[in-house]
């Protein structure tokens, strides 16, 4: 997909916009209730994984400059990450790139890296699961179809 600094922008603008409606004071809760309400429209500005970076990136700056979050800016970080993956807004796999590149950039608050870090690891192992059952299950299955038969 070719860059389009327009559609970059206004995923810039929606995205903030929705995570100032968020309550800090009840932030499971509202953080979870305003991404089911306003999660499909930030998807709608989610073309392909690069945009997926940005969206992590846009969250990553809003928790890291936002006042007033000091002592839950990594819980509203990892929240809404956990949160965007549920809904399906962002992939597992730009979770961990994300994670991989913050960790060598010097503009990203290492805070909020850190704090994401038992997600990725969960991911990273729910990935290598699914790959040895994979392996294991095509060639068991298939096989045990073919003697009952």
């Amino acid at each position: 997909m070719s860059y389009n600094k327009e559609q970059d922008e206004m995923r810039v603008g929606v995205v903030q916009e929705v995570l100032r409606i968020i309550d800090i004071d009840a932030l499971a809760d509202s953080a979870s209730r305003t991404l089911r309400r306003w999660g499909p429209v930030i998807a709608e500005y989610i073309a392909d994984g690069r945009d997926q970076l940005d969206l992590v990136d846009i969250v990553e700056r809003h928790c890291a400059e936002e006042h007033g979050l000091d002592g839950v800016r990594a819980k509203l970080f990892v929240r809404l990450v956990y949160l965007m993956y549920q809904l399906d807004i962002v992939e597992d796999v730009a979770v961990v790139a994300w994670h991989n590149r913050a960790l060598k950039k010097a503009d990203v608050d290492q805070e909020l890296v850190r704090a994401l870090e038992p997600f990725v690891d969960g991911l990273n192992e729910s990935d290598d699961s699914d790959d040895e059952s994979d392996d294991g299950s095509d060639d068991g299955t298939e096989e045990g179809s073919d003697e009952s038969e």
